[in-house]
């Protein structure tokens, strides 16, 4: 897994920007900052911007426990890659990933079942406009967080890049 680095957050914003029709409300101090804070992965065409939880946090119907990991956004500019490493991802971050998506979105949820995440919950945005699903996938990989060879530093999601996952 690789990180992004902050000098790499112009790039970043640009690919999503292709993509204005899912991600709207994306701004480049956004991206910069998850860039620069380690919560930004860049790899192979692909981009995870993501956090972990460090309270218990009610989203929607779901609780989702502390130490969690919420995916933000996942854009591919490659697809055939998305799927590779959105898995090295979920396996990497030794926790729990949960995710929202519009529920109009057929492809990616279904991207999002293909890749083993379950439909755990609902939630809504724009005052109940805009209804959306809450995706799960349980720790497959049994790694505590904080595993050697795994993390170190930043939120505590940073991936060696010489481990092999």
């Amino acid at each position: 897994m690789l990180h992004a680095v902050e000098s790499e957050a112009r790039v970043i914003y640009s690919l999503m920007n292709t993509r204005k029709d899912i991600f709207p409300h994306i701004r480049f101090d956004y991206v910069q900052r998850a860039c620069r804070d380690g919560r930004c992965v860049y790899e192979d065409g692909v981009v995870i911007i993501y956090q972990r939880y460090k309270r218990t946090v009610q989203l929607g119907t779901v609780r989702i426990p502390a130490g969690s990991v919420m995916l933000h956004q996942i854009l591919s500019t490659y697809p055939k890659a998305a799927g590779r490493v959105f898995r090295r991802f979920c396996d990497a971050v030794g926790a729990d990933v949960y995710l929202s998506v519009r529920e109009s979105n057929v492809w990616a949820r279904a991207f999002y079942e293909r890749e083993g995440m379950t439909a755990i919950g609902t939630i809504s945005w724009m005052q109940g406009a805009l209804p959306g699903v809450i995706y799960w996938r349980a720790n497959r990989a049994g790694l505590p967080f904080g595993s050697a060879n795994v993390f170190s530093g930043g939120d505590g999601i940073s991936l060696d890049k010489t481990a092999n996952l």
